[in-house]
């Protein structure tokens, strides 16, 4: 973690969202699309969340950041935010990173967000009308309610100012949820360039199989691992700098056993693409790696492990 954000402003979407702005204690580097891991102490814990920015202003000083944060299902840090963050809150946070960011090749857009997946695509297309006005963009946006929709009603506004931006609204609370053949036709029309997707993963999935250009994608959810090959029998984890040996019963992911037994390890994307929480160990044949697409090559793993998409079946040392 290297920034220390201040929050300094609040906006409360609806009962379940809160928006809220941050000062930063340095100037940071953003791109529209990126995020920032935050650590967020609860309950004598420090738990660590990434959260796209939904805003960001870097020509002003100090420099700040947005979030848009809404309640899950058992989501302890954004539930803990919902209901807890107010100006004057101070966390610690990383810098803003990811590779979800608007193609600079393409002369027309198409966006497709769900939920919190709003928040990335907002950044993407204030960026477009402050810097690109003259740009075709398109928004589908899939949303429960219209009415307490995350950020509709600053899109909504921000399309007057940037008329080449259309909004479509898909209100499954009315028409159900689009199915492959509606996104197909409604994205054909469009005709864009560059598709960008951001949302469930059921979401993701389905867009991820249609026919399109250019298509780059962002999933709000940490991934989730089958452990059912995984035989932790006799498996143990020396963290050698840390001092502490852990027997392990369970399979779980290296990044939670840790952080269970309140060791810190840095990280932010919790699904192997950032590379955050790189660490060397000395054991490759203990090593289980549950994320191959975005992990490290052949030789790096002979030395080195991402904690977030690895577990262990052996006996290891890691230096943490």
């Amino acid at each position: 973690m290297s920034i220390t954000l201040t929050c300094t402003q609040t906006l409360r979407e609806s009962d379940d969202t809160v928006t809220a702005w941050f000062d930063c204690s340095h100037p940071v580097t953003a791109k529209a699309g990126q995020f920032i891991t935050l650590a967020v102490p609860i309950e004598n814990r420090v738990h660590q969340r990434s959260y796209s920015l939904s805003a960001f202003d870097t020509e002003r000083v100090p420099n700040a950041v947005r979030i848009t944060v809404k309640r899950v299902e058992d989501g302890l840090v954004s539930n803990w935010l919902v209901d807890h963050c107010e100006e004057g809150l101070t966390l610690q946070a990383s810098e803003p990173m990811g590779n979800f960011t608007l193609d600079s090749d393409a002369k027309t857009h198409a966006f497709i967000a769900a939920g919190s997946g709003i928040s990335p695509i907002a950044a993407m297309l204030q960026e477009l009308a402050e810097h690109h006005p003259n740009t075709p963009a398109n928004l589908l946006y899939i949303v429960r309610h219209a009415k307490t929709a995350p950020l509709l009603t600053e899109l909504k506004t921000l399309s007057v100012t940037y008329p080449q931006l259309q909004i479509k609204v898909w209100d499954t609370a009315t028409i159900g949820r689009p199915n492959a053949l509606q996104l197909s036709a409604l994205l054909t029309a469009w005709e864009a360039d560059t598709h960008y997707v951001c949302g469930p993963e059921a979401l993701i999935d389905t867009v991820s199989k249609l026919t399109l250009n250019r298509l780059r994608m962002e999933r709000f959810n940490a991934a989730v691992y089958n452990f059912e090959t995984v035989k932790p029998d006799g498996a143990a984890i020396t963290f050698s700098e840390s001092q502490k040996t852990i027997e392990i019963t369970e399979a779980e992911t290296i990044l939670d056993l840790a952080e269970a037994n309140g060791i810190a390890v840095n990280s932010s994307c919790r699904s192997g693409v950032c590379h955050e929480c790189k660490l060397r160990h000395n054991n490759p044949e203990a090593i289980v790696w549950l994320e191959e697409e975005n992990a490290l090559t052949d030789e790096e793993k002979k030395e080195y492990l991402l904690a977030c998409c690895t577990t262990v079946a052996g006996k290891v040392d890691i230096a943490c």
